[in-house]
């Protein structure tokens, strides 16, 4: 028990700091997860290709494949 005793007071400035970084890490991620979560908006619409777009990309196609030689 004395190794221990001993080793804690030679080595509780590091294990203060890997502590702090410990913390401030998971302060960081739950920030960015509470940041995602205010941000987005739920039941947005998904964009989905309408008729049109599919068209156009369908001439856009048809129209490279006969111009290029």
């Amino acid at each position: 028990m004395r190794f221990w005793n001993e080793w804690a007071d030679e080595h509780w400035d590091m294990l203060a700091l890997a502590l702090a970084f410990t913390m401030a890490l998971a302060f960081a991620a739950a920030m960015a997860v509470a940041f995602n979560a205010l941000t987005t908006r739920l039941g947005e619409p998904t964009l989905v290709p309408t008729l049109s777009v599919t068209r156009a990309v369908d001439d856009a196609r048809t129209t490279l494949e006969t111009a290029t030689p």
